[in-house]
This record gives structure tokens, sequence and C-alpha cells, in this order.
């Protein structure tokens, strides 16, 4: 699954607020849930290859939950993380099975910073300020 929230404005963008991506065999159970939660007016669920689907995404992202194909992590963030707000978000679940491509990914790249707690990375993607303060700190 990957799930992007809605923007921190609370206007909600013409396409979806959130979008949930789930194959097929799980978007019954996926639907529950969100009906369960209350969050069912809010969710916009989409069927499909998640690494096809992704390309579509226009919106801007607040936070970004990843919780897909393990190998196919490093994939989504490169498709995402240009959507990723400053100041946002990238959850990513189950990082314990993940290849070291994305651990890379997210622990090299100077506008991230990430903390990995029990099989959870979080990372914010660094605000423009501190981008331009480690870069001078650095030169």
């Amino acid at each position: 699954m990957l799930a992007m929230a809605p923007p921190a404005s609370g206007a909600i963008p013409k396409l979806h607020p959130e979008a949930a991506l789930f194959p097929p065999s799980r978007a019954s159970l996926a639907r529950e849930n969100f009906k369960r939660a209350g969050v069912d007016n809010l969710v916009t669920l989409v069927m499909g290859d998640a690494h096809e689907t992704v390309k579509k995404f226009k919106d801007p992202i607040d936070i970004l939950f990843i919780d897909a194909d393990k190998e196919g992590y490093t994939d989504y963030l490169e498709k995402l993380l240009p959507l990723v707000r400053p100041g946002g978000l990238i959850l990513a679940h189950n990082i314990d099975q993940v290849g070291r491509d994305f651990i890379n990914a997210i622990t090299t790249n100077p506008n991230l910073e990430t903390i990995q707690l029990e099989g959870v990375t979080v990372t914010l993607k660094k605000q423009q300020s501190e981008k331009t303060e480690e870069t001078s700190a650095v030169d």
C-alpha cells in the first residue's frame, strides 16, 4: 500500500485527498477498514500496478507512507520524492525487509533526514533553508 495525505492547508486536491493503492485481492478489505475508520469519504482506492499508477500523481504530498512490494521501495521513492513538499514526511514500513539501495537513498541524500525505529523509517524532506545551511556548512 502507498498512501498520500491531504495537504496541510486542508484544501482537498481535485483528483483525490488521499490515494491508497492496493492489489485487487486486498481492495475489499481496504474498503472495509477505511469505512470502519471513518475515512472512506476521504480516501480514493486505486487498484492496479502501483509502479505505473504513481506516475499519474501530480499533487504535492505532505505524508507518504510506503508499505508495498519491498523490492519496489526505491522505485516508489524516485517517482514520488519530487512531489513530497519540503517539511513532508516519508514513512516506510517493514524496513528490515527492503534492499540496501532504499536505505542508501534515504540516508545519503543531503535533502533528507532519516531515523529508523523498529521496522519503520521516518524521513523528513528538509526545508529549503535547512538545505542551504547544510550546503554552506559543508563548503
